[in-house]
């Protein structure tokens, strides 16, 4: 597993953890498609054990994984300053006229959809 991968499922693990229901040892993915496929993912790299469509355990491995993902968070809480040491670097993107042009307003794309952004004139006319 690589380190990307290892900070990737120590995620999902801890989003599992949180939001899934737990009893004795086993977590519920109620019958949800997203918490099914989050513990079929887990499962793929031998983090739990699907026992059901309704039932799936923590591996040696996963309740490793997890206890570790439990610290580093506790540690990010307790010094703040350690968090710069995960931030994702990210490529600069293209630069567009109307970057250059100021008072434009530009509607772009995110992750979670679209975004506008503007210069100091789309203050002036009373949007952003």
């Amino acid at each position: 597993m690589t380190e990307s991968e290892k900070t990737l499922l120590a995620a999902l693990a801890n989003m599992v953890d949180q939001y899934l229901d737990s009893y004795k040892g086993s977590v519920d993915p109620q019958a949800m498609s997203a918490a099914e496929h989050a513990v079929q993912a887990l499962a793929d790299f031998g983090l739990m054990k699907v026992l059901s469509s309704r039932e799936a355990q923590w591996t040696d491995a996963g309740s490793k994984l997890l206890e570790e993902a439990r610290s580093a968070i506790l540690e990010d809480i307790r010094s703040p300053t350690k968090r710069t040491d995960r931030i994702i670097a990210l490529k600069p993107r293209d630069v567009h006229p109307a970057d250059e042009t100021p008072d434009v307003e530009r509607t772009s794309m995110s992750p979670f959809g679209p975004f506008r952004t503007c210069r100091t004139g789309c203050r002036k006319s009373g949007v952003g």
